[in-house]
């Protein structure tokens, strides 16, 4: 979804853009606030050599789960899950 949500004044909106039509292509979040939501988004910058907190897409994946506090195993799996899903090593 490249360019999907685009930055408004360096910030993503996400809710809050009025009633729309149609339904969600992966799940239903009606109901669900903006903290809830904020945890199921992420941006990738288009250029690899852009990134926002560190110097390599591991470190850069286990970012937002720590930034959570999560459990440092649960990192991991998150990480490697990732890694795997999108066949990167």
């Amino acid at each position: 979804f490249n360019g999907l949500l685009k930055p408004t004044r360096g910030r993503v909106l996400v809710g809050g853009l009025g009633d729309r039509e149609g339904s969600p292509l992966l799940r239903d979040t009606a109901g669900l606030t903006v903290g809830q939501l904020a945890q199921t988004v992420g941006y990738v910058f288009q250029n690899p050599d852009h990134q926002i907190f560190c110097a390599t897409t591991r470190e850069e994946l286990a970012f937002g789960p720590r930034n959570l506090g999560l459990p440092e195993a649960e990192v991991r799996r998150r990480v490697e899950e990732a890694l795997a899903r999108f066949d990167l090593e």
